[in-house]
Order: C-alpha cells, then structure tokens, then sequence
C-alpha cells in the first residue's frame, strides 16, 4: 500500500568532516546517463526522491526526498543543476513520503502524533496542515502550478475505517472524499483535474479514476489480476499489473481508451513513474516512463519510451536502485550502492539523461491537392549531431501507435530529409528516433501537412441581365458527399465602394454551391440572382471564386471567372 521506503536503517552520528557537498565518484553507467549522487558522504539515510521544475524562485529542477541526518525524517530539496541543498521541514517529529510539483511539496508528517498531510509552498515558505482528522492520512501526491487546472493534493485516509482517497484543493481550500467504497482505495496520483488509485472493491486491485470537472468515476482496468501503484500524465496512465504472473508495467490511454503492455520481461517491473506533459524541451511530445526492474538479480532503474517503443536500462551497479522519479531529462532513484560509511546505506541518485532533440519542418507547407512536399530537420545531442540515424514518420502519437514508414533516412551531420507525394488531404505526423546505444529516443514535435483541396475555376454564362437567375458550378476533389454543401461562391462587383477614392473589387453576395457526387470528382452548383446594378451604366462588371475548407483540408480558393452583368433590361427606380 505504501508506496515509499519504509525500511530504517540503524541512525549513524553524522560526521561534521564529511558533510561537504561534493561529486560522487565516477561508476559504471549506461552511456546515455550521467550520473550523480545527491547525498554524498552522508553516513545516514536519504531516500524515497521526488523531481520537479521550481519556475518561481530558482527558474531550475529540484528534488526533494526524506532524509533522517538529524535524528528524524525531515525533507530536504536539492538543486539539480548545482549544489545548493535546503531543509525544508525542522519539526522533531518525523515528515515523510514527500511528493513535489512546481512550487509544491505535501508530505506525511507525525508531529500531532498520528500522521497527517502537509503542504508547503517553496516560493512563499508558508506551510499548510491539510488534515486534522484523528485517523492516518498518508500518500499523498501533489498536481500544481498549472494555471488551467490549479493545484490538488490527493491521499489515502483511514478515517472512515478503511483507506479512502481524499483531495484537497488549493483554490477553493476545500477537501473532497473522492472514494465512498467500503473496500480500500489507495495509492493515489495526481494530474491537474484527474486523480488515479488502485481500488479492491471488485476482490482484485483495480486501477480507477476521477474526473473533477466532470465529477465521474471510471474504472481503468478489469482483468482478475491485481493492478497498483498507479502514474498519470495527460491522458496517460501507467501502473504495474500482474496478470502475466509477474509484475509487469502497463498503460492506458484516456483519450483512446485502449490498454498496452510496457514491459515483457518475466521477472518484476514495478512503481512506475510518468514524465509530465507539461515540461518543455524535446519530451513533450511522448511519454517516457521509468521503473524498478529485477530483472538483473539486483533491482535496476529502466526506461521506456512511448510511443518511439524499447526499453533502456538506466542503472547497472550490482546494489539495488529503487523507486525512480522523472522529470524532463532527469530521474531521480534511491541508491544502495555506497557501502564505505554504514552496512545499509540509502543516498538518492540523479541520472542525467542524453535525450537528442529532434526537429521536424515541413517545405512547402501549404500543398496543393495530389502533390507533394518534404519534411526535413536535425537530429542533435548535447554532444553534437548523433548521424546518421534511423528516423521514423508517425501519423499519431498515443498508446498503439505504428509509424507510417520504416524508410532509414541517413546523413553524418545528423540531418534528415523524407518526401512525400499524392498527398490529399491535411496529415499531421511526427517523426521518432528510436534511440541507440548511447542515445535514447527522440520524439519531434507535430508537423502539419496542409493540403488544400482541387477548385476548377466556376463556370457561369459570360453575359447576362440583372433580372435573370443563372447557374454557376465548379468541379471539387476529393469527392464529397452528394447533397453536402461543401463549396461557397463568392461575387465581386467592380465598384467605387462608400468613402473610398478609387474602384475596387467588392464582396457583393456569397452563395451555397450543392454537391453531386461523381465518380472522381464533385460537381457544385447554385442558382444565384445578382443583386440590383448601383448606377445607370449600361454593364457592370464582375468575378466569381469557388472557395472550400473543411476539416481535412486547407483553405483553398479556385482562380475566378470574369463576366459582364447588363443592367439595360433592369427597372431603375425614379
């Protein structure tokens, strides 16, 4: 149930001489990571790490963790980027399990004897006690600093006799009972308006969630196996599920309600952790999920990456890394590698992950009906350009994804250049690079094809009277639904409009042209009667567009037909 580290490890006094701040030793790792320890020369336990991006004071990422080096649990945050390392929490009792996003961090804390959720905001200082309740709250997961969806806490209570999931609002200062259930309800995460948890009510854990904004409830998952320890991000879900008879990660997409399987590997992959949608930089477009695999004896911190698909090993020292956390390029673990100073150690770890950036534009980017264009762009790492690669085109992004095409798109410079032709209608793509031994994938972000559908110019008769009602038509592809209205024409009368100097060409009447259906084309037609002449001269002239948009295509406009409108034959008031 409890998701953090619970295990003590015997209290060692801290060493006055060995608390300076300095870089862990260099250890094998992964090319693709570079790692560091947070918590050098401690001879105590840190552990349990949560990362985030602190924009409002130090414009930099931060982790914070649990940390016992005076005695008790208190939770410190670290800089990522630097040395710098504050206490957050001096109560003597003990504040554990913190969880941080943006200015934010709710954390279990003992003080009033029984366990209860704080919340502390780093840019102000001010800290909160959510709870007051006599009963054990702990857990707890914090969404924040998004301006669209505010900020929320989330825990599991025992108030009620079991364990519910409860939700604090920040906003409003108002606490919500989001689970009624007599079974329990635990493991709780948060994103913006949405709350996840593992849930027993059907006799198995279950993955559910709820919906602030449409105050619904929704069970994720139905297989008898048991599925917990739940992450979200966006539309995305992830949690460790056992059906397969061992611990596997799976996800679920909310925006297509379809499940996928992460991982495969028999032996237990567990405590998932999700990437946020919201950070910038080259992840936004996909997800990447980290976990704790066992696969190696010792339990390691893995990587996997939707949708560019394959796994990473992101540790592989012989001690055990456990409970990972993500954030732009940077995961956070707890490490038990570092036996020098006490038999059980616990310092928490960053890895610095190579995450090339992928770039992705479009030459032309308005293309006509059936023709073609080039995507093209850079495939860089923080070392240089990668080379030549591999770069797949993708036509969505989401939990089943299949790329378009497997073409290999190659040049030492780290550029790509992929064309494309017979293209008939708006496509939105992005291109993947699946990663390499010492790169991990790279995902671009949305490229937009704007095809504009085929006008011919209108046909209309060259010469008429004012009082006539005539047929004006133009050919379309693609086809259309017959009866649909999928073209508008537009008539411009050649005029001295009100209060200008010099004759224009004047939108003067706008009609609906009808779809009959053929068999490589639509025909548009409509009966128009022009409005009355504006003076006493003999003919006016005028010009006839066709014009279309519609959801698959760009705006298009065809070329127009001039003609001549005799107002001789029209009665002219006196």
């Amino acid at each position: 149930m409890r998701r953090q580290l619970r295990t003590t490890v015997p209290l060692v006094l801290v060493l006055l001489s060995l608390l300076a701040i300095g870089a862990a030793p260099a250890l094998a790792a992964p090319p693709y990571v570079a790692e560091e320890c947070l918590t050098p020369l401690l001879p105590t336990t840190q552990q349990a790490p949560s990362i985030t991006r602190w924009s409002e004071v130090r414009e930099t990422e931060i982790a914070v963790f649990e940390d016992d080096r005076n005695g008790n649990w208190d939770i410190y945050v670290r800089d990522l980027w630097s040395p710098w390392e504050q206490q957050l929490t001096t109560a003597i009792a003990d504040q554990r399990h913190p969880s941080a996003s943006g200015s934010w961090v709710a954390f279990e804390d003992a003080r009033n004897v029984d366990w209860e959720i704080y919340l502390v905001n780093l840019s102000t200082g001010v800290e909160t006690r959510l709870t007051t309740n006599g009963a054990a709250q702990l857990d707890p997961a914090v969404s924040g600093d998004w301006m669209s969806t505010g900020t929320r806490v989330a825990w599991e209570d025992e108030r009620n006799g079991n364990w519910d999931i409860y939700l604090y609002d920040v906003g409003t200062a108002t606490t919500m009972r989001v689970t009624a259930n007599a079974a329990d309800q635990v493991d709780p995460a948060v994103d913006g308006t949405r709350v996840v948890w593992a849930d027993r009510r059907n006799g198995n854990w279950d993955i559910y969630l709820y919906d602030t904004v449409k105050k619904t409830t929704a069970r994720l998952t139905t297989n008898g196996a048991d599925q917990k320890a739940p992450a979200i991000s966006g539309t995305m879900v992830v949690y460790q599920d056992r059906r397969n008879g061992n611990w596997d990660i799976y996800g679920y997409d909310l925006a297509t309600k379809k499940e996928r399987r992460v991982t495969r590997n028999a032996a237990d992959q567990t405590l998932p952790a999700l990437s946020p949608r919201r950070e910038s930089g080259p992840m936004v477009p996909g997800w990447r999920i980290v976990y704790q695999d066992a696969r190696n004896g010792a339990a390691d911190i893995y990587l996997s990456d939707i949708p560019a698909g394959g796994e990473f090993r992101l540790t592989d020292d012989g001690a055990d890394q456990l409970a990972p956390a993500i954030y732009g390029p940077h995961v956070a673990w707890t490490d038990l590698r570092d036996t020098s100073l006490v038999a059980s150690p616990r310092d928490v770890y960053r890895g610095l992950l190579s995450v090339p950036s992928l770039d992705a534009a479009v030459d032309p980017e308005l293309i006509p009906y059936n023709g073609a264009t080039s995507i093209g762009g850079w495939l860089d790492s923080w070392a240089g350009p990668v080379g030549a690669a591999r770069i797949w085109r993708y036509l969505r992004v989401g939990v089943d994804d299949q790329p378009t095409t497997a073409a290999t798109l190659t040049a030492t410079d780290g550029s790509y250049l992929m064309s494309l032709s017979s293209l008939k209608q708006t496509t939105r793509y992005r291109m993947v690079y699946r990663g390499d031994a010492t790169h991990l994938p790279a995902v671009s972000d949305v490229v937009t094809l704007n095809v504009k559908a085929w006008l011919s110019t209108p046909t209309i008769p060259k010469e008429f009277s004012y009082h006539k009602t005539v047929t004006v038509s133009c050919l379309l592809r693609p086809r259309h639904r017959a009866g649909s209205y999928p073209v508008k024409f537009q008539f411009y009368r050649f005029m001295l409009a009100p209060g200008a100097t010099s004759w224009d060409w004047v939108l003067a009447k706008t009609v609906n042209g009808k779809a009959a259906d053929y068999s490589t084309y639509t025909k548009c037609s409509a009966r128009v009667t022009l409005p009355p002449p504006l003076n006493t001269a003999p003919t006016e002239k005028w010009r006839v567009y066709a014009v279309h948009r519609d959801a698959s295509h760009a705006a298009s406009q065809s070329a127009y037909r001039a003609f001549t409108v005799n107002s001789l034959y029209y009665p002219l008031p006196l």
